[in-house]
């Protein structure tokens, strides 16, 4: 059996002024099951919702696109964030109490119990400037007391009004 490997495939012209060579990889991780916690008034780790991806270029930049669902229960809120090991992971800038995040709230007390919410749907485009391992997660802050849910609404009976997702982050290399 023969096998073809290539870094890259340019058009016999070349590539266009200004272009670059596209997707070098992709890595994708998908949380099935539910998460529930009561961490507070941190940032902690959601367990399986990391993945590691190694750059092939010290010049190639990372895209991630993430689809993170739940709710939680705490008395002010909630949020999530996608960081990123090599420290080059884009949020926003804490102003006085306010929380530097680059997703969204989770929702607290107010919201319907059986809602599952979109918390974290964002694309996130850097540069690690690294052929190491950069490892990419996401993270919940729970706002006082309570409990953070990912796939499922923070009231979880077993009848039809009631429903369970997925949740996943996907990083590709580009060029």
């Amino acid at each position: 059996m023969s096998q073809l490997k290539v870094n890259s495939i340019v058009p016999v012209g070349g590539l266009p002024s200004g272009a670059n060579g596209g997707i070098i990889q992709t890595v994708n991780v998908v949380k099935t099951d539910a998460f529930s916690a009561t961490t507070a008034n941190s940032f902690t780790d959601i367990s399986g919702l990391s993945l590691s991806i190694t750059p092939s270029s010290n010049l190639s930049k990372i895209l991630v696109l993430t689809g993170i669902y739940g709710q939680a229960n705490a008395s002010s809120g909630s949020a999530v964030k996608i960081v990123c090991s090599s420290g080059s992971a884009i949020i926003g800038t804490d102003v006085g109490s306010r929380v530097a995040t680059n997703g969204g709230e989770a929702g607290d007390n107010n919201l319907p119990a059986h809602d599952v919410n979109p918390i974290h749907q964002n694309i996130l485009l850097f540069s690690p400037s690294t052929t190491s391992a950069v490892t990419i997660k996401a993270q919940y802050r729970l706002e006082g007391s309570g409990t953070f849910f990912i796939n499922r609404s923070r009231t979880s009976n077993n009848n039809t009004g009631y429903i369970r997702t997925v949740s996943t982050i996907t990083a590709f290399e580009i060029t």
